[in-house]
């Protein structure tokens, strides 16, 4: 018989009920008590248990207004421990303690103490808290699979000694080294502790090093065994990139008994017997400087297997994924979510209270590390190694809290997912393809952070400051801010708590705009890719297949302007305007693919960056493993590239002030540029054998409809609309600026324009590639929509930039295979119906005629010209020095000495402008100076163009100067 879409939905719900109707609560778990102290009191004291210890695989209750003492190490194991509200479980700080459960529960109120701030675990004891293998529990009775573990829901406080998590390392050390120099003295290190020293080999994600001290005098580390590999920066990099080093060794421990991560034999349901942390509905915990060994069974080197998100509902029906009634049809369970290290999980209050977790460590995980759901946690000076999906981690999006000054080193999956560059033929595997290697491989299953990140941020809502990542196998940082699908519950969504993600107190005007935006709009939406964001910077990355990855940033690509929608989400004009996430002060190197990319993403800032691409992949890709009918890119992408914006929904504004972007050679690409969006590029070093900067024609994908006006119908809908207005093809469509203190150390490819005129709109990783039936392709007009491109810099003064494909002769469809498929037979620019073959055969010049517009909206004027610094267009308004130009007498500059090789001198006193130029009129370097030299060692032997302006008075002269 087949089941209604409605009786599905009921069966659904009754067998969740069936399979979580004998324990559901983690108290139920704990079980009926067989032990239960009824005197506060030392553990190891039978008079606390009414004068018997408990045995073997007891089931503990420390009831209210009782507080129990850890005392030393107690031979016992338990089955559970259980702390009732108002209970007290505790570990005596000044004697080595031990203490070996299954399950350990609070209720609550019940609290746990492992040291204090004011009482710390001694530096000279050891406390340890063990997660006994007892034999675990039926999956009937333990349907979420919380044993082994810990589920706390009481205030919780651990406190160990307090210890120096990392450091830099003053001198890069090589194999073969016994010693390290650290950049500061270190606290709390002493002989004994294992130190990480983090890997820098491109190819090896696995290049780290396990050591341990033998002496440490200051800053100074003798270990215990010598060094097997080289820890070196690129040669280029020397003297610019430190390398760090993690103290992993602390003395409060939670480990497991049984470290296993395999399924056990299903004689008792499922297996994998590792214990976690889990800190549920509660912000009251502090931990410091305590590490896990050997926590989380949550294994993402495969999928996830306890419930999966339905992608779309039968026709007619509604989408389940909006649901908060029923449940998501469940899995087999032998690999659920939620099961980590340390993991905060749903304790957003109301009052903004919030948990902090300093100095601790993370050994081993096939998870994820560190881990805030739904929570506000501070997570400030740690260390994780060793672990698999995802070092530190925010799960749902509507997080709240900071990442500040942690370390990550090795976060790696074996499989390597980003490690064959482009993955083939989209999520759903389809030609055979590989789908690990895409982000959201696995969203049909809410599995995220799977391919080795050293952070994943599901919103923009925290602060990351000061963090290093070394050795990932997948991005050192990565925003996927689209939310998480949570069975019950649906996306996130904020609106009813403003003040908790736009502080009143911080912005107080932004506050205001929301709160009113709610009250007249009752369907508003208030969605996690649209949290104002947080400050990202001074980080660093290294040893990574990937450095920075953002998705969905303030996108517009999810955006419904239709306020009597149920899923109207368009935030105030003000507030939109004022979204900028800015990612400053970040350095990325030893980067095998990409540095930086981000799709379908608005609203960014790059700021004194800087992305260095030493050592990456620098051939071209066959990506496509089916016949490729587009020719052009599709087969010739890079492996590798410095910072990557090409993707046709990265939208609205874009800056990108004074980066470096350095070292992206042979077929690599340093900055490939946003094709849909308004970009200033201003100030930058460019120094790469490779393109320096790649813009490709103005886009538009088809299907996005909002920047059409229809006089008729509004609802976004390609299909209704019948009287669409004109687009005014005057005004431009993208503008980029390229302007101020722009530097290219290379003499060529260092502006290329790439005109590509095929249909499938292959911008960014893989998207398109998801399409191979060809529902990825551009509007087939788009060509005609304007484009604005002008250079301020150097020899270009207020120049605009043409392609050469805007020549009055060119054809830009001269053929009719540029023109199919033609899936959208109702898109139009124009007040009436154009057909495709109506562009065939005809120049810009006769397009300009027919259509008012011909290719990038305008025909590239007469006095346009070539320059070594363009390749693939020309320009108006180049200002090209000469040496003639430099020879007059009367503005000669007195340069000693000429010829030079290291230092030129002159006599001038005021401060000056210094710019020297090559003989193409490339500005090479630019400074200001109050002395009477410049160093000019760096630069090659050569004739060159310098001028000297006094900023003072305004005048210049300028000289030929010869570099011996």
């Amino acid at each position: 018989m087949k089941l209604s879409f409605k009786h599905y939905l009921y069966l659904c719900y009754f067998l969740f009920l069936s399979q979580y109707s004998i324990a559901q609560t983690p108290i139920q778990v704990a079980g009926t008590p067989t032990n239960t102290a009824v005197n506060s009191g030392n553990w190891s004291n039978p008079n606390t248990w009414g004068g018997t210890l408990p045995p073997n695989d007891a089931r503990i209750l420390i009831p209210p207004n009782i507080t129990v003492t850890v005392d030393g190490k107690i031979p016992e194991a338990f089955k559970s421990v259980r702390i009732a509200a108002q209970a007290k479980l505790q570990f005596s700080t000044n004697v080595n303690t031990e203490l070996k459960t299954e399950f350990l529960v609070s209720h609550m109120g019940g609290q746990l103490e492992i040291g204090t701030p004011t009482n710390p675990i001694q530096n000279n004891v050891k406390a340890s808290l063990i997660f006994a293998w007892r034999g675990g529990t039926t999956k009937s009775q333990d349907p979420k699979r919380f044993v082994p573990g810990a589920v706390l829901m009481g205030p919780v406080r651990m406190q160990g000694a307090r210890k120096t998590s990392w450091s830099t390392l003053a001198v890069a050390p090589t194999a073969g080294s016994t010693v390290l120099q650290l950049g500061s003295t270190p606290t709390g290190w002493k002989a004994g502790d294992q130190l990480a020293v983090a890997g820098t080999n491109i190819n090896d994600y696995q290049s780290d090093e396990l050591v341990s001290i033998q002496a440490i005098s200051n800053n100074s580390v003798r270990l215990s065994t010598a060094l097997l590999k080289d820890h070196l920066p690129p040669t280029e990099l020397m003297n610019k990139v430190t390398v760090h080093v993690a103290n992993n060794t602390r003395n409060v421990i939670i480990s497991s008994e049984n470290a296993s991560v395999d399924a056990l034999p299903a004689t008792n349901g499922y297996g994998k017997p590792r214990g976690h942390l889990m800190f549920m509905h509660n912000p009251d915990v502090q931990l410091r400087y305590i590490a896990t060994k050997n926590l989380g069974r949550t294994n993402k080197m495969i999928p996830l297997d306890d419930w999966s998100v339905p992608l779309e509902g039968p026709a007619g029906q509604p989408d389940p994924r909006f649901s908060t009634t029923v449940p998501y049809p469940a899995g087999l369970g032998t690999n659920p979510r939620g099961r980590y290290s340390i993991h905060f999980h749903r304790s957003l209050d109301a009052n903004n209270n919030k948990a902090t977790v300093e100095g601790c460590v993370v050994n081993g995980d096939p998870g994820w590390g560190f881990v805030n759901h739904s929570s506000y946690v501070d997570f400030v000076e740690n260390v994780t190694y060793d672990v698999v999906g995802s070092a530190y981690c925010t799960e749902a999006g509507d997080e709240l809290g900071s990442f500040k000054r942690n370390i990550a080193i090795r976060t790696y999956n074996a499989n390597e997912p980003l490690n064959e560059g482009r993955p083939m033929g989209g999520a759903l595997g389809i030609n055979g393809g590989r789908t690990e290697g895409l982000t959201d491989g696995r969203e049909g299953i809410s599995d995220f952070a799977h391919q080795g990140d050293g952070f994943w941020l599901h919103s923009t809502g925290v602060t990351l400051e000061g963090n290093v990542v070394a050795g990932c196998s997948g991005h050192a940082y990565i925003y996927w801010t689209e939310g998480l699908f949570e069975s019950l519950r649906g996306r996130p969504q904020m609106q009813n708590k403003i003040d908790l993600y736009v502080p009143p107190s911080e912005f107080p005007t932004l506050n205001n705009e929301l709160k009113n935006h709610r009250q007249r709009y009752p369907n508003w939406i208030y969605d996690v890719w649209y949290i104002l964001p947080r400050p990202f910077k001074n980080n660093i990355g290294y040893c990574a297949a990937q450095g920075f990855r953002g998705d969905y940033i303030m996108t517009e690509f999810h955006e419904n302007n239709e306020p009597n929608s149920t899923e109207f989400n368009m935030t105030p004009t003000l507030y939109r305007n004022t979204m900028n996430l800015v990612i400053e002060n970040t350095t990325l190197w030893s980067i095998r693919r990409t540095g930086m990319q981000f799709e379908n993403c608005a609203q960014i800032t790059l700021k004194n960056n800087k992305v260095y691409g030493y050592g990456a992949s620098t051939e071209l890709a066959p990506w496509r493993p089916i016949p490729n009918p587009y020719p052009g890119r599709l087969e010739n992408e890079p492996h590798s590239i410095g910072i990557d914006l090409d993707h046709y929904h990265n939208t609205r504004n874009w800056k990108l002030e004074n980066n470096v972007i350095a070292g992206w050679n042979g077929q690599s690409q340093g900055l490939t540029l946003p094709i849909n969006a308004q970009v200033l590029v201003k100030d930058g070093l460019f120094d790469n054998t490779g393109t320096d900067i790649y813009i490709r024609e103005v886009n538009w994908a088809k299907g996005w409809t909002d920047r059409i006006v229809d006089n008729t119908e509004t609802t976004g809908n390609p299909a209704t609309l019948v009287n669409p207005v004109p687009r005014d093809l005057t005004t431009a469509w993208r503008k980029i600026r390229i302007e101020g203190n722009i530097t290219f150390n290379k003499p060529q490819k260092n502006i290329v324009l790439d005109a590509q005129f095929h249909l499938l709109n292959n911008a960014g990783d893989a998207f398109a590639l998801l399409h191979p039936d060809g529902s990825g392709v551009k509007m087939t007009a788009y060509f005609l929509l304007p484009d604005d491109i002008q250079l301020n810099f150097g020899p270009f003064h207020n120049s605009k930039l043409y392609f050469d494909e805007q020549a009055a002769d060119f054809i830009p469809v001269p053929s009719a295979t540029l023109l199919s498929p033609y899936l959208y037979p109702q898109e139009s620019l124009f007040p009436e119906r154009v057909t495709p073959t109506m562009f065939l055969n005809k120049s810009n010049a006769q397009l300009k005629t027919a259509f008012g517009s011909s290719f990038g909206g305008a025909i590239t004027p007469s006095n346009a010209q070539s320059h070594s610094m363009i390749t693939g267009g020309k320009a108006t308004n180049i200002n090209t020095l000469t040496i003639a130009q430099h020879q007059v007498a009367s503005n000669k500059c007195v340069l000693y000495p000429n010829p030079a090789s290291t230092n030129i001198q002159w006599k001038f006193q005021n401060e000056l402008t210094i710019k020297i130029y090559n003989l193409q009129g490339q500005l090479l370097k630019q400074q200001q100076t109050s002395n009477q030299q410049f160093d000019i060692h760096e630069f090659p032997s050569g004739i060159y163009l310098i001028t000297l302006t006094d900023r003072q008075t305004g005048k210049s002269c300028s000289q030929k100067l010869i570099k011996k």
